[in-house]
């Protein structure tokens, strides 16, 4: 699993890059900074749609330990097909080859030891690599939760 250059206080090991976004759901407590919806013009003669979500999200700082927070920026491609599927994580047909499908995770831990790191890859749906391939699984998860979150805050005004 791909390593981040931040050691954990407890375990004095260095976190990995899954465990540091999966503390946005082990906290339950997370920002959506933004939430964007793009659509392509289809290529096909069906009526499904294929597209990307822009997602920004950052965890809350943990309240009762210091540990680690991290920001991603990702670009999430979605399916949804004619009767209203909906499926993340890859197309089923082509992106726009303008389409810029770059992820950034940037994590740090404790401002006052200011120990951060930052990765960055390209959103590939048919990667070989299996760090980037779960990462990718998780992210495509998360993006339902932010969803749900966007929608739940607008409709409890907060």
């Amino acid at each position: 699993m791909r390593k981040l250059n931040i050691m954990s206080p407890t375990r004095e090991k260095n976190y990995t890059v899954l465990e540091a976004i999966k503390k946005i759901l082990q906290r339950r407590s997370f920002k959506v900074l933004s939430l964007e919806l793009k659509t392509f013009p289809s290529t096909n003669s069906y009526s499904d749609i294929d597209g990307n979500i822009y997602l920004e999200i950052e965890t809350m700082p943990s309240q009762w330990t210091c540990s680690i927070d991290c920001r991603i920026k990702a670009v999430i491609p979605f399916h949804r097909s004619i009767p209203g599927d909906y499926s993340f994580g890859s197309h089923y047909h082509d992106t726009p080859e303008e389409e810029d499908m770059t992820t950034f995770i940037h994590a740090w831990l404790d401002i006052e030891t200011r120990q951060e790191d930052e990765i960055q890859f390209t959103w590939d749906s048919g990667t070989e690599d299996p760090d980037q391939r779960e990462i990718q699984i998780f992210l495509a998860k998360m993006v339902k939760e932010a969803i749900i979150k966007t929608i739940m805050d607008e409709m409890c005004e907060i």
